[in-house]
């Protein structure tokens, strides 16, 4: 496992500096200088936000939970989930794991787990079909928006 985990930091690392590298340390320095700190922080308030948010709607399915939990353990969830590589269930699972480690049982863990990430999976085909509407507002003569249209129907289908 150790040795999987240097393979896919070492291949995370070698793929930024292989982008780095095609879009020139220029474009990527102007990238960072035109949003600036203001910016960055901005980005990271609205993200810490979102996940506040999303947390707060996780902990309506555990009552008597105190409302810091939930944020907790979406904090750690999404946490896992962008640090793993290749796996997005061990985010879910860290998530459970946290909110277990403050008294929830592993029972109403592991089911609002569930619920919140199927919630999540259907909130997601919504901002997905409004893109597609929108793209073939946009341009009707996408070659993108049939794989797409498939894509959703297939993907609403697996959901429900």
């Amino acid at each position: 496992m150790k040795l999987f985990s240097v393979l896919a930091a070492t291949t995370g690392l070698a793929l930024i500096v292989a982008l780095v590298a095609y879009f020139g340390p220029v474009g990527v320095s102007h990238a960072l200088v035109a949003i600036g700190w203001t910016g960055f922080a901005l980005i990271c308030l609205i993200h810490v936000m979102l996940i506040a948010a999303m947390g707060a709607a996780w902990g309506v399915l555990l009552p008597g939970v105190r409302y810091w939990v939930p944020i907790w353990g979406r904090l750690i969830r999404d946490s896992g989930s962008e640090l793993l590589p290749l796996s997005q269930v061990g985010g879910y699972v860290l998530g459970a794991r946290a909110i277990i480690v403050t008294g929830v049982s592993g029972t109403s863990a592991a089911a609002s787990t569930i619920v919140d990430v199927t919630l999540e999976l259907f909130g997601q085909l919504g901002y997905t079909a409004i893109g597609l509407v929108l793209l073939l507002y946009l341009r009707p003569e996408s070659a993108v928006a049939g794989p797409v249209s498939a894509g959703l129907a297939l993907a609403t289908l697996l959901g429900a």
